[in-house]
């Protein structure tokens, strides 16, 4: 069997989970387009998996993804290219509840090599530390005093000057 049709029911199953928002636990909701990156890198990683001779996603082993991330690292391709690879393989685990004929039978993300793999040099949201209660407090009570108490003798200057 072809590896394209070999894996077809997973991957379908996979992309009607993400457009239908029926996400595991955690999960956050994909955009239309970031689920065609994810279908494309799904399609990659099946051709990978095929030369391979992997028979089902249930077969994959630890190994395997051990040689599929030396593949991406050897690619020259950038970062945030094969951190999407990998997500998109991740995903084959992190959905294996919603995916009828196949399914990871491991989760990537616990493979060394993939744990200690380049992140996406993309910033991930709010990845700036919060701002301390010590140092917030005392700007917001000065921007309230500048609003309620100080803001009319200020617009009033202005308008005055103009």
């Amino acid at each position: 069997m072809a590896a394209n049709t070999r894996f077809r029911r997973a991957a379908k199953d996979l992309c009607y989970a993400l457009l239908a928002g029926d996400l595991p636990p955690g999960e956050r909701e994909s955009t239309p387009d970031t689920i065609r990156v994810y279908f494309t890198a799904l399609k990659q990683f099946f051709t990978w998996a095929g030369r391979r001779g992997i028979p089902a996603l249930r077969a994959v082993t630890a190994a395997d993804l051990d040689a599929y991330n030396d593949y991406l690292l050897a690619s020259g391709w950038a970062v945030t290219y094969q951190a999407q690879r990998r997500q998109a393989v991740r995903l084959l685990w992190l959905y294996a509840g919603k995916l009828t004929s196949d399914a990871l039978a491991l989760d990537p993300a616990l493979v060394p090599s993939w744990a200690d793999a380049p992140a996406s040099s993309r910033a991930a949201e709010n990845a700036t530390p919060r701002i301390p209660e010590q140092v917030i407090s005392p700007l917001l009570t000065w921007a309230l005093v500048w609003i309620n108490e100080l803001a009319d003798d200020v617009i009033a200057a202005l308008e005055a000057a103009i």
